[in-house]
């Protein structure tokens, strides 16, 4: 017997505090009543005992169904057969025991197990089912629902299909994308006539709780009361949209191996080494030669032979190969002298033995497609930095035009066979290759400017007349695609930073497109010029304390700390930033942590006045070595703005992390109380060894004022001193509450540093 079906209620709604209500179904046509449960993977399914309690208190028999543990890789692979078959097979067993016939027959499945039940039943019509309750389901939404409520209810009745499902479930999709027979009905509905979609606000699993039970399946199977339905809509999550995109995650994995297969493939038929070959020497005579191999366990193959005439020669190669290595080979030479005036060397023969050889490894710097071209040019005059003894050498420059990245060629070796003088005294260097001395590397500007900049040389290696980069064409390198351009530009700007200050202005405060690393490194060459870059904008570089990358938000807030910064420029900028934007910064979180661009405004708001309190409290203390009286005033109002930026923080765990500038405060009264005590018992001239006397004797430090600001910044990080990002702070203010000696005076925050 099995009871009046169910009809569909068309109203269906979202998560809410009310609840719309379906029609109540008819009467049970049964008095025996079974509850199958089927779990998902890697489910240890504690929830069904729950579930059998709950059910059997009202009269049910709850019989929960497992196929033993079922791992991600199965399920990810499709090996699903077997889970399946065992289901499948508990469940035609329920359904033949004797003691179960005329049974009404309700089950309830989860993720993985909607999947196991939708299959049986399209497999086997002659099990027959009165409802069938999906929740988190992963079936595919093209599934015949028609045929299988048609098919499988008892005493010729309608199967009632209930999905529960919820736009917060991230699997079902997840399950749809990364393998191939799932789908996706659990985050976003079956949509299908034959099926009551009922639609929730909760994760993967929440519907297994004894809360939902009770609210949403008990009172409904058990006492026939009507289904109920949420009513509100909140907007679903951003990855609710993969539901709709028709290609799976799978699908573009292999759609990109297969183009990545052609991609290699093709590039690996057009792409050839080509290169100019150029040969200026005095040095007539000389066998030159270019050498190519594909592999590694391939054989050389002669690629350019000349001899080196009085005129320059220059030869292009155009090949039909892509070579991992060169060789280029410098023979029948004299033996270069390292002792000119010796007797011994004052006769020097060419000979064919005496040759050079440079061997290069070019398999990691081909680009894709196209021509790799390498330019090689072999030129005489190349002058040694002092004190060597060998007046000038021939010189190789390696220097890559098109289609190669010159950071990915390696100097393999270089020997001087028979040339003593150089094996001796200017070995290969292994670990440093590119610092070998007559070897230079060489790259074209990226953006095709045409000028070079040497790579990787040592500052021996160096020429001696080598001229500095101007403005135009460092900026040019700066934005180059090359990284180790970018980086050698960045070091070239550190040590000009106060020459190219103009550069560095137009560079931070403009809107060039520059990568994070190259940022960080400009906003650290404008901390090194002082005052010389001090002119940049703070509108602009508050702005940089709050981006996206971390290096560049703590270069930003060190350079906004350099000392010859317009300090109460810097500090109207925060204001006028915090009074427009801290409202909107609040929205966006940092990096998916529990707080806001706001609080990095904040907290970098907090050094700056910090910095200006230490900078008035400096000029506060050489005032009364120089037996002025200063006021105190200016620097505790200085501090006083700092401490003034708690009323921003969004919660405690924020006014905690700001509370420096009241430990900063307690400092400036201590050490301007100790001063002054220290010059009224000895004078100036011996105030500081007074200190240091003081200090060692643990003498008093007669300052209440100190004292009490040291136990109100204690008061202010108590809630939360693990959070507080200078621990040392609070042991030197502990110390300084119990007992006010010239300890406080002197006392150092090495750990903030």
């Amino acid at each position: 017997m099995a009871r009046s079906p169910r009809t569909r209620n068309s109203a269906q709604g979202m998560w809410a505090e009310t609840d719309t209500v379906a029609p109540v179904p008819a009467g049970r046509g049964s008095s025996k009543r079974i509850v199958i449960f089927v779990h998902g993977i890697r489910d240890p399914a504690f929830w069904t005992q729950t579930l059998k309690q709950l059910f059997e208190a009202q009269g049910f028999k709850a019989i929960p169904i497992g196929y033993h543990a079922f791992d991600i890789v199965r399920f990810l692979l499709g090996i699903r057969r077997d889970a399946v078959e065992q289901v499948k097979r508990k469940i035609r067993n329920i359904i033949d025991d004797d003691d179960n016939e005329g049974a009404e027959i309700t089950v309830i499945a989860h993720s993985f197990g909607t999947y196991i039940v939708t299959q049986i039943l399209e497999e086997d019509p002659s099990i027959d089912i009165t409802n069938l309750i999906m929740c988190g389901g992963i079936v595919r939404r093209n599934f015949r629902w028609d045929k299988l409520v048609k098919l499988n209810g008892q005493n010729n009745r309608r199967v009632f299909v209930l999905n529960e499902y919820s736009p917060l479930d991230i699997w079902p999709i997840f399950a749809r994308h990364a393998t191939l027979g799932f789908g996706d009905i659990g985050t976003i509905g079956c949509q299908d006539d034959s099926v009551t979609d009922r639609q929730h606000h909760i994760p993967h699993s929440g519907y297994l709780t004894e809360a939902f039970v009770k609210k949403y399946w008990l009172s409904w199977i058990a006492d026939n009361q009507p289904l109920m339905f949420n009513t509100n809509n909140p907007s679903p999550p951003w990855y609710v949209s993969l539901a709709q995109s028709p290609v799976t995650l799978l699908q573009l994995a292999t759609a990109i191996f297969l183009a990545a297969c052609m991609f290699k493939g093709y590039d690996w038929l057009t792409f050839r080494t080509q290169g100019v070959l150029k040969f200026d020497t005095a040095d007539i005579g000389l066998d030159f030669s270019v050498l190519g191999r594909t592999q590694r366990d391939r054989d050389w193959e002669q690629l350019f032979s000349a001899v080196s005439t009085s005129s320059p020669l220059e030869h292009r190669i155009f090949s039909l190969n892509r070579y991992r290595a060169l060789k280029i080979e410098i023979a029948n030479r004299k033996p270069i002298s390292c002792n000119p005036n010796s007797l011994e060397d004052e006769v020097e023969e060419r000979s064919s033995q005496v040759k050079t050889t440079y061997e290069l490894d070019l398999s990691g710097a081909h680009r894709w497609f196209g021509k790799s071209e390498i330019e090689l040019s072999y030129a005489g005059s190349y002058k040694l930095p002092e004190p060597a003894t060998i007046p000038e050498i021939d010189k190789l420059t390696i220097n890559v035009v098109d289609g190669m990245d010159a950071s990915g060629i390696t100097l393999l070796s270089v020997v001087h066979h028979g040339n003593k003088c150089l094996d001796e005294n200017f070995p290969f260097n292994k670990r440093l290759p590119k610092a070998t001395p007559f070897v230079e590397f060489a790259a074209l500007d990226a953006q095709g400017k045409g000028f070079a900049e040497a790579i990787g040389l040592s500052t021996s290696a160096q020429a001696a007349d080598k001229k500095p980069l101007s403005s135009e064409d460092l900026k040019s390198l700066l934005q180059s695609r090359d990284a180790k351009t970018r980086s050698i530009a960045v070091k070239s700007l550190n040590d000009t930073a106060a020459k190219n200050a103009q550069l560095l202005r137009d560079l931070l405060e403009g809107n060039a497109s520059l990568d994070n690393t190259t940022l960080a490194g400009l906003l650290e060459a404008a901390s090194s010029a002082g005052g010389q870059a001090a002119n940049l904008d703070p509108e602009k570089i508050i702005q940089l304390t709050y981006h996206n990358d971390v290096v560049v938000r703590d270069a930003a807030r060190v350079y906004l700390r350099s000392p010859n910064i317009n300090g109460p420029r810097v500090l109207e900028a925060f204001d006028k930033v915090i009074a427009d934007q801290l409202s909107s910064l609040r929205q966006i979180k940092v990096e998916g942590k529990q707080y806001g661009r706001d609080y990095l405004v904040l907290v970098a708001a907090r050094d700056a006045h910090y910095n200006n309190g230490i900078q008035l409290l400096d000029r506060h203390l050489s005032e009364l070595m120089d037996g002025k009286s200063p006021d105190f005033a200016p620097v505790s109002a200085a501090f006083e703005r700092g401490r003034a930026l708690k009323q921003f923080a969004a919660n405690e765990r924020e006014r905690v992390s700001l509370a420096k500038n009241t430990f900063g405060l307690a400092m400036a009264r201590a050490r301007s109380a100790g001063l002054k005590q220290a010059i009224d018992a000895k004078g100036t001239n011996e105030a500081i060894n007074f200190i240091i006397a003081a200090q060692s004797a643990k003498t008093p430090l007669a300052d209440t004022t100190a004292q009490a600001v040291f136990n109100q910044f204690l008061s202010e990080v108590k809630t939360a001193p693990e959070i507080y990002p200078w621990q040392n702070h609070m042991v030197i203010s502990q110390k300084c509450a119990q007992a006010m000696t010239f300890s406080c005076y002197q006392a150092q925050e090495k750990e903030e540093k």
